[in-house]
């Protein structure tokens, strides 16, 4: 009997409100309201390629430096490689530094090329 009474007020609010809105004059939007609200959703669409952008630029900088600490940890530890070669002389932290740096430049590089490619051929991603 209660879930009667329940469901018989639910659908009497239901109804007051359904009349309340039919009495409610149509008001009209401004006209600049359309294009103010597709610009809005535009820049947020924008905003959030660019937040996924630098997010992917942070993951593959975080997987650049853990391979590469990977490989000196591994030549480091191994005493790879046996071999001799006449490098110049420089002591090893300048030489981790280089690769990284240069790692670090060829992953920019990697990313920059991909952003106008992308650009350039949307349709391809």
């Amino acid at each position: 009997m209660e879930t009667m009474n329940r469901s018989r007020t639910e659908q009497e609010r239901q109804d007051i409100l359904k009349t309340t809105f039919d009495l409610m004059p149509d008001e009209l939007l401004p006209p600049a309201f359309l294009p103010e609200m597709m610009r809005r959703i535009r820049m947020e669409a924008v905003h959030m390629q660019k937040r996924d952008a630098r997010r992917q630029v942070a993951a593959l900088t975080a997987a650049s430096l853990a391979i590469v600490g990977l490989v000196v940890a591994t030549f480091a530890s191994l005493g790879i490689p046996q071999f001799k070669v006449d490098f110049p002389r420089i002591s090893i932290p300048p030489f981790y530094i280089y690769i990284g740096v240069l790692t670090l430049i060829l992953l920019f590089a990697d990313s920059w090329f991909r952003q106008k490619y992308f650009g350039k051929h949307p349709e391809s991603r």
